[in-house]
């Protein structure tokens, strides 16, 4: 019969404001998610129903990229130069390098070249949390008159990098503990179980996911946290090992090159705590880029491994759809959260800081005098000497830094 009112008896859901359909159909382009994946996230995600062909007309609308439109050549050249500028060692290969690329929202066509990998079985995502500190950028490995800068991280065994915060001591088990809770809180659940290597910075934590588990999961059996050798904690080591290869050597190299472009003077006051609290944020920030770049990336299928090709954003948002058994405990009672950190015998703040108060403040402020210019890994040096010789002079003035 004839169709008057043209509507199709199919209610396709409420179509999102323009800005949050596109920032998650962004997010999805640099996932690398096939077309029909991104479909079924957006019913998942927005309760939005639609087809391939009406995802690809949002695409063009919103000139969302993907491998199919790449862009000119001479644009691709310009933007794999600016990442090798700062690539000093030369490890990243073509397959790293399109990527890395993937993350700024331009995407290339993908390298087909197929690559045997080992097999991985997983018990369900969210059963076991991998956790470890990195030290290759700490004080004794930079040996810069005591400046370092330590890293603590936790993954999920089936691939996503779950944390990854740059810490004065990644062995302070305050420190670790208030890391562990932070995550919990952005989640809204907790794993049944902590693997770690043998070290000390982890009773904190261990006491408090115990705490966790016993009052929002009494029910589970298997034990709460195992301690491993570090290299049978083999998720979280293999992700430092990228870590290195991509981002973490090549950093190091351009840090050390403040022990002779004269700009940083070994036991100055104002030089240590200026190291402190600029490449604490450089590092977090180049960080946080990696991390996030990895969790779109695309796991290949293995062969015997259960579920399909995983990218980790999708893992996290979609456990099931790879066949792994959703294991995440949830947190229905936030206060919770915030009496174990009173618990804590420091508070967040004062365990995580890089400086004092009073030099954080001083730096904030020259920081805004200069403009505010963007801290990267090219730039940190520069900036560094800018804000240096405005902070000695506020010494020098007997306003004081501890």
């Amino acid at each position: 019969m004839p169709n008057p009112t043209g509507k199709n008896q199919y209610y396709n859901g409420k179509r999102p404001p323009d800005e949050e359909l596109e920032k998650a159909l962004r997010g999805y382009s640099k996932e690398l998610l096939p077309q029909p994946r991104q479909v079924e996230r957006l019913a998942e995600d927005l309760k939005y129903h639609i087809s391939v062909a009406t995802l690809k007309k949002h695409l063009k609308a919103f000139d969302i990229p993907s491998a199919r439109k790449p862009i000119p050549h001479a644009d691709a050249v310009a933007h794999v130069q600016e990442f090798v500028a700062t690539d000093v060692h030369r490890r990243n290969g073509p397959v790293e390098i399109r990527h890395r690329i993937a993350q700024t929202g331009i995407i290339i066509p993908r390298d087909t070249k197929k690559i045997k990998r080992g097999k991985l079985d997983s018990p369900g995502f969210m059963a076991q949390l991998h956790v470890d500190g990195h030290e290759k950028l700490s004080a004794l490995a930079l040996a810069m008159g005591g400046v370092g800068l330590e890293i603590y991280g936790m993954r999920e065994t089936n691939g996503p990098f779950m944390q990854a915060v740059v810490v004065p001591n990644a062995r302070y088990n305050v420190a670790v503990a208030h890391l562990y809770l932070d995550l919990v809180e952005k989640l809204g659940h907790f794993p049944r179980q902590i693997t770690a290597d043998g070290g000390s910075e982890t009773g904190l934590l261990r006491s408090v996911h115990v705490a966790l588990r016993e009052t929002f999961a009494p029910e589970l059996r298997e034990i709460p946290f195992q301690q491993l050798p570090s290299t049978r904690n083999i998720p979280i080591e293999n992700m430092w090992s990228r870590w290195l290869k991509a981002d973490g050597d090549n950093l190091k190299t351009i840090i050390l090159q403040g022990r002779g472009n004269g700009l940083f003077l070994h036991g100055h006051p104002v030089h240590t705590n200026l190291f402190q609290w600029l490449w604490s944020k450089v590092v977090q920030k180049v960080m946080d880029e990696f991390r996030e770049g990895w969790n779109r990336h695309r796991i290949r299928k293995q062969k015997g491994k259960l579920g399909h090709r995983m990218h980790s954003n999708d893992v996290i948002a979609t456990p099931t759809k790879y066949g792994l058994e959703d294991h995440r405990v949830g947190v229905t009672d936030m206060s919770v959260i915030q009496a174990l950190r009173a618990c804590l015998p420091q508070s967040r703040h004062d365990a995580l800081r890089f400086v004092d108060d009073e030099f954080d403040v001083a730096a904030w402020e020259v920081y805004s005098e200069i403009g505010e210019p963007p801290l990267t890994v090219l730039s940190g040096w520069e900036v560094f000497g800018r804000m240096a010789a405005r902070l000695e002079r506020m010494y020098d003035d007997h306003v004081g830094f501890e």
